[in-house]
């Protein structure tokens, strides 16, 4: 057990609200602590922030279980459209690389996505943002299919039955990577349509090793070149302040 004065204090009152800012959703126990200083370093853009982001990063996992209960109870009091909050919860029960996190991936991955709510799909889109949460959990799971872990597998073959392409991809992907993908092929392609049988065959690619655009925006136009990106809309959410994250530095909740 580690000594009282390496653990985080623990706020007595650790309950979150509605409409709160985005550090207020996550309590001050110490898992939710942890939590938070993982956000941060995930958004830093310090020097040292990737090694800072690992050691968070190994922190959570150690505490997988208290972690995961603070992530589930950041996005059940998140706003529906806040969308980087949510990717970021969802991102760091991903990263957890564990079986206690698969409750909470496994309800997200299987809860219908709600239809389009953006007045303008071609700039901003709540299905495809919706999705990217999806296929981030599925992402995440996979470290536990590489390992053949049984249950993880046969939850994979439960999102093959989601309607969303990318979703489906994901799962196939993340089936492939299992020490039985040749035993599984199988049985994957029996769970999709004839037409999606083509998802047994993508490979992913090495970044390193596709081809790069010189200049991608050398064929746009002058007014494509100084067009804003567009806003994503507001719903009727309360949207979130400018960031601002209580994401205090904090030792592990019990750690030898």
């Amino acid at each position: 057990m580690a000594a009282d004065d390496d653990r985080p204090e623990v706020n007595q009152d650790d309950s979150v609200e509605q409409g709160a800012a985005p550090h207020q959703r996550i309590s001050d126990s110490p898992a939710g602590l942890l939590l938070q200083a993982f956000l941060e370093d995930m958004h830093s853009s310090d020097e040292d922030s990737q090694e800072a982001l690992e050691e968070s990063r190994d922190r959570l996992r150690k505490n997988a279980a208290e972690v995961a209960v603070e992530i589930a109870r950041g996005l059940g009091t998140c706003p529906e459209d806040d969308y980087e909050l949510r990717w970021s919860l969802v991102h760091a029960a991903a990263e957890l690389h564990d079986r206690a996190a698969l409750p909470l991936l496994r309800t997200l991955v299987l809860t219908p996505i709600p239809p389009e709510r953006s007045p303008d799909p071609h700039s901003f889109t709540t299905v495809g943002e919706e999705t990217i949460l999806r296929t981030t959990a599925i992402d995440g799971l996979a470290a536990l299919t590489r390992e053949g872990d049984e249950e993880v597998i046969e939850t994979m073959f439960d999102f093959l039955n989601v309607p969303s392409i990318s979703v489906r991809r994901a799962a196939v992907q993340a089936l492939l990577q299992s020490p039985q993908a040749d035993d599984l092929r199988g049985r994957i392609a029996d769970c999709l349509p004839k037409e999606q049988h083509y998802l047994l065959e993508i490979r992913p690619a090495d970044v390193r090793e596709v081809e790069q655009i010189p200049e991608p925006q050398q064929h746009l136009s002058e007014a494509g070149r100084a067009a804003d990106k567009a806003e994503p809309p507001r719903f009727d959410a309360v949207r979130r302040p400018e960031k601002k994250r209580k994401s205090p530095k904090a030792g592990p909740v019990d750690e030898e």
